[in-house]
């Protein structure tokens, strides 16, 4: 469900640091980071760090206009001061989706990762921190959306463009709600991102590894997601699935939790040395369609 969004709040002429508040109560962010954040909006080396925007703009330079922000921005051991700083890059991004008439449910939605992700890092350590910095340019430049179900990344390289389907770690992955997803981003393309319509959408994921589908039940909704893929490769050495599914892969295998069914069902087979690898699919034309 989207998150509320006080349109008003967000504009001009309400003060910058209003404006953060106001965001941050949309994504949800804890109060104690919410606090951090407010604590350091008018940081001088926000404004040293804004050089590096140009070179986060783009997909081929992302990597140094980051190095260059983290430099200007200096210690920073939980990642408040990135946070607030591509927070307030966020406030720019709002404005450039109501220029281009994007809903301000999907900007909420998008935004919301960086929420995500300090609460999962905060239940799996103890403490909030922003350490997917590295990713946030992909919302914050107009390159991924959330839209229902899952995240659409756009690429539009030399080949031709293409269209990257990522699965938040709070997707639904009911079949209704996989096919409105779906559904509402062809949509979506079509409306605001014409280039696209038509591009291949594919997924990499150990969600659609046949080591994972085979230890599953018929009614598993991993298997009803993956019936949506058509399978294209699979990479057996690909270990995501420890940050994925259990949260860390800082500890033996032996040590993972085993608080769900699949957890226990997959550490089974880790322990077993069967590891299941992630697997590339492309997405089928009647993905989850209902009968």
């Amino acid at each position: 469900m989207s998150a509320s969004l006080d349109r008003d709040a967000l504009d001009e002429p309400f003060s910058r640091r209003a404006r953060l508040e106001a965001l941050c109560r949309a994504l949800r962010l804890p109060t104690e980071v919410t606090t951090e954040v407010l604590r350091r909006h008018d940081d001088p080396a926000l404004v040293r760090a804004r050089m590096h925007l140009p070179l986060l703009a783009g997909r081929a330079t992302w990597d140094r206009g980051l190095d260059g922000v983290r430099r200007e921005l200096g210690e920073d051991p939980l990642g408040m001061t990135m946070l607030t700083f591509m927070l307030v890059r966020a406030l720019e991004t709002r404005v450039e989706y109501r220029r281009r008439g994007l809903p301000d449910a999907i900007f909420v939605d998008t935004m919301r990762f960086c929420a995500r992700f300090i609460d999962e890092h905060h239940r799996t350590h103890g403490v909030h921190a922003f350490t997917w910095d590295f990713w946030f340019a992909r919302q914050l430049w107009l390159h991924e959306f959330r839209i229902g179900a899952l995240e659409y990344e756009l690429v539009d390289d030399a080949a031709a463009p293409r269209v990257l389907i990522h699965v938040p770690s709070d997707a639904d992955l009911e079949r209704a709600s996989l096919h409105r997803s779906l559904s509402d981003a062809r949509t979506f393309l079509a409306q605001h991102f014409p280039r696209f319509v038509g591009a291949p959408m594919s997924c990499e994921t150990w969600l659609l590894a046949p080591a994972i589908q085979d230890v599953l039940p018929e009614s598993s909704r991993i298997r009803g997601f993956a019936s949506g893929f058509r399978l294209v490769s699979v990479d057996p050495a690909d270990r995501s699935v420890l940050r994925w599914l259990f949260g860390r892969d800082d500890v033996p295998v032996a040590l993972l939790p085993e608080a769900t069914s699949l957890q226990r069902t997959v550490k089974r087979l880790l322990l077993s040395d069967r590891w299941p690898g992630a697997a590339l699919g492309t997405v089928r034309d009647d993905a989850w369609a209902t009968a």
